[in-house]
């Protein structure tokens, strides 16, 4: 139409949800906006014998049951995605699973946030990868205390996971 449209501007914080910048831009006239969040899980390392059992938490909710006699001795992507599909916590949340047989992908349809923690021994480790290819590799930190993933972690800043933990 030749007509100059000037749309106010919208502030994106630094480390906020896609699902509320979605929700920032959409409330501008003529704009429509969605996002999702996904998260790649890959090369689950868990020892059998060990104080503490490998376990995987999504979102402050425990994915699998390491004293279900029926758990894999090593947690696998297909196992994981089951127990997740199956799970009506995970689709309250709109987080669906899925697997190919290595990775685990983990995507939130609204784009909130994916928060992924991990309890077990220093060896029990998986790696966390991003829609960019960073990754981070996850590992417990042993002993009488579970490690959980507690904060942010800025990938520009740097960061040692070898350090003994709590994470």
């Amino acid at each position: 139409s030749g007509v100059l449209s000037v749309q106010p501007s919208v502030q994106v914080l630094p480390g906020e949800a896609a699902s509320s910048v979605a929700q920032k831009l959409d409330a501008l006239h003529g704009v429509q906006a969605s996002a999702n969040t996904k998260v790649f899980i890959s090369d689950f390392s868990n020892q059998e014998v060990g104080g503490l059992p490998l376990e995987l938490i999504v979102n402050g909710v425990p994915v699998n049951d390491p004293d279900n006699p029926l758990e894999p001795g090593l947690l696998n992507p297909n196992y994981l995605a089951d127990l997740m599909t199956s799970t009506p916590a995970f689709a309250a949340m709109g987080i669906t699973a899925k697997s190919d047989g290595d990775i685990l992908t983990l995507e939130s349809i609204s784009g909130k946030d994916i928060k992924v923690a991990i309890r077990g021994d220093v060896n029990d480790t998986f790696m966390l990868k991003d829609v960019h290819d960073n990754e981070l590799t996850m590992s417990g930190a042993g002993g009488s205390t579970p490690a959980t993933l507690t904060g942010t972690i800025d990938r520009s800043a740097g960061y040692n996971f070898d350090l003994g933990g709590p994470y």
